[in-house]
């Protein structure tokens, strides 16, 4: 199995879900350099796209609430 990536060390993260309690880590192929290289950068896209549209939906399912 390749190296997985995350954004920050699990015990920092841990530590900053008081301040941030709603980061979710997503762990994604190759380490810092290589997960924006092919062939990681795709997962990465994937990833980002489908947090991106989540994140559209709810903010549009709150604007309709809102009206």
């Amino acid at each position: 199995r390749p190296p997985r990536s995350t954004l920050f060390p699990y015990t920092t993260l841990f530590r900053s879900r008081r301040y941030a309690p709603h980061v979710e880590v997503i762990e994604v192929p190759g380490d810092h350099v290589s997960m924006v290289l092919a062939p990681n950068v795709t997962v990465l896209v994937q990833e980002l796209r489908e947090v991106i549209a989540a994140a559209l939906v709810t903010d549009d399912l709150r604007a309709t609430a809102a009206e």
